[in-house]
Formats: structure tokens, sequence, C-alpha cells
């Protein structure tokens, strides 16, 4: 058995996992903050399983220890180390490339939504201000729910990150990196959509956590490849955006060594989706100057 902070022997990959032509540079370090919750734990298995990573250090305020000490009995690549509470944050961090972030808490019985983005957006801040005084030039990827759709269905999600805001451009279903096109049953656009927006609806206790840590992890895979100097990955993500008069907006990104290098925009819209988007925006605006607002508080 290996400790969580032994090498692993082996370079096992799981099927479907992206390879990496390991000799372009040298791997990297990724840390997950909230690594012991319903989207860390599966995320942080399926990044251990990928011979991308030489070091994957986890951290959160529970559970870490025997997280960490689980995956290292997997014999794959990445040396496991885990971090447990605010103390250990610079030791997580430091000369991490990447650092993925699925902290925060799930909206519980009598939550508004203002109560759960103040509580989760103060989680957020303080950790990312901890990646600028550790790893300031790390890149930085927040989790947030429409990257459940993206891996779901192969679908580009525009817009925002929860609700109306959320907009599944069923009509560009083969963007995302060359990825087959997806074949849907017979339903209207107006069916797809609502199980894209809501589907953590069905699954208790009201949150789709596994496809959620896929999704992520498949977005961290194509930024290491493109870090590594691949060409062609495309990713969707919520950036800072001129597509639209919000500042900030989800469209299909090209992704380099520097990370964004490109928004590839909104793309030509059908009717149905240029309705979705309008019925958006009002929303979307808001959302965006809750954000704002609670940064300048800040």
């Amino acid at each position: 058995m290996l400790s969580h902070d032994q090498t692993a022997s082996s370079n096992v990959r799981l099927p479907g996992l992206i390879p990496l032509c390991e000799d372009a540079w040298q791997s990297p370090k990724v840390a997950v903050l909230g690594a012991g919750g319903g989207i860390g734990q599966p995320l942080s298995l399926l990044l251990k399983n990928s011979a991308k990573i030489a070091s994957l250090s986890l951290y959160d305020i529970a559970h870490t220890p025997g997280v960490a000490a689980d995956l290292s009995h997997i014999d794959t690549r990445a040396v496991v180390s885990g971090h447990l509470g605010p103390a250990s944050l610079e030791a997580c961090l430091t000369d991490a490339s990447v650092v993925l972030i699925p902290a925060g808490v799930p909206r519980k019985p009598g939550m508004t939504r203002d109560d759960l983005f103040n509580t989760n957006a103060g989680i957020v801040r303080d950790l990312v201000s901890a990646i600028g005084d550790f790893c300031p030039k790390a890149m930085i990827c927040i989790i947030t729910n429409p990257e459940l759709d993206v891996s779901k269905l192969n679908v580009p999600v525009m817009g925002g990150h929860s609700g109306v805001t959320i907009i599944p451009v069923i009509s560009q279903n083969s963007k995302i990196n060359h990825h087959p096109q997806c074949k849907f049953p017979p339903v209207s656009n107006i069916d797809i959509c609502h199980l894209t927006r809501y589907i953590q609806c069905f699954i208790p206790p009201g949150s789709a956590t596994l496809s959620m840590a896929y999704a992520a992890a498949r977005f961290t895979f194509s930024l290491l490849e493109a870090m590594a100097g691949g060409e062609g990955q495309v990713e969707c993500a919520y950036v800072q955006s001129e597509e639209t008069d919000a500042a900030f907006f989800s469209t299909p990104l090209l992704l380099g060594k520097n990370g964004v290098e490109k928004n590839l925009g909104r793309g030509k819209l059908i009717d149905y989706e240029m309705q979705l988007l309008d019925a958006a925006m009002p929303e979307l605006k808001k959302n965006i100057q809750a954000g704002v607002d609670f940064v300048n508080k800040s």
C-alpha cells in the first residue's frame, strides 16, 4: 500500500482520459480546494487517474487526510497530499500550476439564494486571496453549475450559472473539442433546455455532483493539454466578456499556454436560443451586480 506522500509506481490511464505527450513539459502540481465535498472527492479521483498530473494537493476544512490516503492506494503517477484547515493553505498551494475550487456549501432548507451567494462568495474570496499569496501565477478554475451541462450533452452552455441564465446552445452541439455531434431523442428544444437547467432537481439531496466533477476534470485536462502546447483545446467557461452587454458571460473558449487564448463567441444562434438569451439577460446582470457589490464591500 502507498502512503499519501509516496510516489505511485505506475501510470494507469482510465479509458476516455485525454493522453498527453509527457515529454512536452514538466508535469504540474494541481490543487483542489474543497476536496472533501460532494464534487471535490470524485473530481480528485478523476484527477488522480490522469498521467498529466505529477502532484495532486487536496485541501478542505474536513476529511482531506482520509481522502488523500484513500486516493494514494491508486497506483497512478500523481503524488497525493492532504491539507486540513486554513493554516495548511500555504503548503497546499505553493508551486501549484492549476487550482480548482469546488469549495462551498449547498443550499439548505430556509436558505435564500442571497444567503447562499454571500456564504459561498466569502469562501471563494478567501481562497483566491490565498492563491494570490502562495501561487499567484496559477490558473484558477471555479466550479459552478453550467459545467454539469457541458459534460452531459457536449453542448456549449452559454450565459450564467443558474436557472434562466443557463443557455444550452443545442444548435452548436458539436462545437466543443471536436466531440461527435450529440443525437437527441425526438423531444422539443424546450424539454432539453429544462432538463439541462434543472437535472439537479431529480438527484437526492438536490445537487448534481458527479457529472459536475467529470466536467471539471475534463476542463482541467483540456487546460493542461493547452498549457503543454497542445492546440485546439476548446471548453466553455464563464469569464469577463464583450459578447453581450453583461460584463461576464459563458461561451466556448480556445485555451492556450496562458489560459484563455481566444473567446470563440456565441456563434449563430437559432431563434429559440435568442429568446433564451433575451430572457436570461436581466437575471444575469442582477447576478453580476451582486458579485460586484460583494467585492466592493469586502
